[in-house]
């Protein structure tokens, strides 16, 4: 996956968390030269996570691993209602 793919898909990804569904938005991606930072929205909620990506998991994940792994982190912020 590249990064452009990775800013597409969880720009506007939709994720179902606690009988609500909730959708990622203003999704920045940064290169580093240890991989990549990735930060979002949960739009209608204060939840702004981040997370790192080494270079090589990025390159080697697929559309769904990465969704797979937005949609887990979203449902566990969502659901304990963390910050």
């Amino acid at each position: 996956m590249t990064v452009q793919q990775l800013e597409h898909l969880a720009d506007g990804l939709s994720v179902s968390a606690c009988g609500q569904t909730v959708v990622l938005d203003r999704t920045r991606v940064r290169t580093r030269r240890d991989g990549h930072d990735v930060a979002f929205i949960v739009a209608g909620t204060r939840l702004a996570p981040r997370l790192h990506l080494r270079a090589n998991q990025l390159a080697s994940a697929s559309w769904e691993d990465i969704s797979g792994a937005l949609q887990q982190i979203v449902r566990r912020l969502v659901c304990t209602g963390q910050a």
